[in-house]
């Protein structure tokens, strides 16, 4: 991708439907998550152009991340991350996403030192998700995040992760899949299904679905069950199909999304309504016992950096 900040066809001020405001953000506690498109809405193309510049950051996010710099390890990293600038919607079905460039540790900083106001944070990592479909279509293959990961340790999820400066989001949902999955997606098995933004953390997500040909999925079982015997990851299956006793179980009975690392959450979500096995009715009806469960219930959450920097961060 081009490091120009540009948009195919993206000349025409009038082509832009609306904008995402980057400093309005509900109360993370009774919404860790926001779905910004319509559920089932087809998706034209998630367009993201790069800035190949490094963002400004305060004094305070600067002293922070610096006492990150001595915990950095083979696997905690200041790795670069896409920041998102702008999101529009345009009228022919695109989003186009504009970014500039951070790193994990300001990341970490920013999302603890914004904790309580998180629309003055000025960062905002891209990321993209998907939600992986057998063949048939009739099941969902989840994950459960390692125990040793910075955000949402030990939670459901499906597969996905950060981009780096000048990566598109289809490029990387397929190089993440291949890469954690050991299979070999191409690009025309990826169809993209929505955007969403974890407010506890300021995460936009390019939410997209995946589905696995026989040869894949075979494959992507047997090394399924490597992993899970020597404990390295866990996967489940759970059926599309079954609404009483799968989807619905899952998000409205124990495994609600206090449960749910939020994008994953979401990205399930609109990956029914893309495939046509929720209606909106459907999901509106899931979300709203959702916020009914978080107004009695709020989402508790413990940041990372506070792992990481143990008792260091308030001196």
């Amino acid at each position: 991708m081009s490091p120009e900040r540009s948009h195919p066809a993206d000349n025409e001020q009038e082509c832009i439907e609306r904008s995402i405001p980057m400093d309005v953000m509900p109360d993370w506690r009774k919404e860790p998550g926001t779905g910004l498109w319509e559920f089932g809405k087809k998706i034209e193309a998630i367009s993201v152009a790069h800035a190949p510049e490094t963002i400004e950051i305060p004094e305070n996010i600067k002293e922070i991340s610096k006492k990150l710099s001595n915990k950095e390890t083979p696997t905690f990293f200041n790795g670069p991350f896409a920041n998102v600038e702008a999101v529009r919607f345009t009228t022919d079905n695109r989003i186009l996403i504009d970014t500039k460039e951070t790193n994990l540790f300001s990341y970490l900083a920013a999302s603890y030192a914004n904790r309580e106001h998180m629309g003055d944070n000025p960062i905002r990592p891209l990321a993209a998700q998907a939600t992986v479909f057998s063949p048939d279509g009739k099941k969902i293959v989840l994950e459960r995040r390692s125990n040793d990961l910075t955000d949402f340790p030990g939670k459901l999820s499906v597969f996905g992760g950060a981009l780096k400066p000048g990566e598109s989001p289809e490029q990387r949902i397929v190089e993440i899949i291949n890469k954690k999955l050991g299979l070999d997606i191409a690009p025309d098995q990826v169809t993209a299904t929505g955007l969403c933004r974890e407010n506890i953390n300021n995460i936009f997500c390019a939410l997209f679905s995946i589905r696995l040909n026989e040869n894949q999925y075979e494959d992507g079982k047997h090394r399924a069950k490597e992993k899970m015997k020597s404990k390295e990851r866990m996967f489940y299956q759970v059926s599309a199909e079954k609404a009483t006793e799968s989807i619905e179980r899952i998000f409205l009975g124990k495994r609600d999304i206090t449960e749910w690392e939020p994008n994953a959450f979401y990205n399930i979500l609109y990956a029914l309504a893309a495939n046509g096995l929720r209606t909106k009715d459907d999901i509106e009806k899931i979300l709203q016992r959702t916020r009914e469960k978080l107004q009695s219930k709020p989402f508790s959450y413990i940041y990372p950096i506070q792992k990481h920097l143990e008792n260091e961060i308030n001196k």
